[in-house]
This record gives C-alpha cells, sequence and structure tokens, in this order.
C-alpha cells in the first residue's frame, strides 16, 4: 500500500469525515494515525452511545439485577456514557499471557470479556450490536470457543 501511495501520491486523499465512531472512539485513531485531522461528520455521530435498554435497572440493582454481582469495574465497562473503556489487569496474579509473541493468549482476559458479552446481552444489548477486537489469532480462538455458538 505504501508503495502505490508513493508511486501515485496524487490519487491519494486524506480521510478527514467519517460517519461511523462516535467522538470518543475516534479520538483514538485520530491522534495515533489522523494527526487530529479526522472529524466526526455530524453532531449525531459525534455524540452517538450505545444503547442499553435494561441499564436503569444494572445500576439500581433491581430484578433481574438484584441478585447479580455487579462490581464497580464491570458497572464502568458498562456505562453507556463510557465509550471507550480500558481495562488493565496487569497486577492481577491471574492474568498472566502464555505462549510466545506469536501464540499469546490470556485466560482472564477471555473470562472477563464473556463476562462483559454476558451481562450487555442480559442488559438488553442486540449481538450484533456487539463488536470485540482482538490482534491475536489465538487469543480469537479462545474468545470463540468461550462464546456459545
Amino acid at each position: 500500500f505504501k508503495r502505490l501511495c508513493t508511486a501515485h501520491g496524487s490519487a491519494v486523499v486524506d480521510l478527514t469525515l467519517q460517519y461511523r465512531m462516535n467522538q470518543w472512539i475516534m479520538a483514538i485513531p485520530n491522534a495515533l494515525v489522523y494527526s487530529g485531522h479526522l472529524k466526526c461528520g455530524t453532531a449525531a455521530v459525534a455524540n452517538s452511545t450505545l444503547r442499553v435498554p435494561r441499564w436503569p435497572e444494572m445500576v439500581s440493582r433491581t430484578p433481574p439485577f438484584h441478585e447479580t454481582s455487579l462490581k464497580p469495574w464491570m458497572l464502568h465497562a458498562l456505562d453507556p456514557d463510557n465509550s471507550v473503556v480500558f481495562l488493565n489487569t496487569d497486577h492481577v496474579a491471574s492474568a498472566a499471557q502464555t505462549g510466545s509473541n506469536r501464540t499469546v493468549h490470556n485466560a482472564l482476559e477471555v473470562h472477563l470479556l464473556v463476562q462483559i458479552v454476558t451481562l450487555m446481552q442480559e442488559a438488553g444489548v442486540p449481538h450484533e450490536s456487539i463488536g470485540v477486537l482482538c490482534p491475536f489469532n489465538v487469543q480469537i480462538q479462545h474468545l470463540q470457543n468461550a462464546f456459545p455458538k
């Protein structure tokens, strides 16, 4: 791709407007790739958040969430106002990665992700609205095996 861009520089156009990510999600690639030039195409896109229909019940722990042991980190991760959440598991003893650089697997991350996705679905988020990004093929295999088909 870089070779084509170099050879045909006049055919290259910078992306400056996008219509898929809200402003908080967009901030990551904007800082890392676009040098701050990327903008949301509309205010509706910029301010959009995930719709979690049963969020009030989760927060107030009313049925069916009254018996669920929702930990503060879970509520933080599921809060629709938090478009981007990083969960640092570095200091959790059971979070050790196994394998080499090419075969990274972290069983704790798989377990936590299953909990989060399950809670999202219980809170009314349709499965087709949930996406999981993972850069490691072995971890993807473990994630796929952890979720019911």
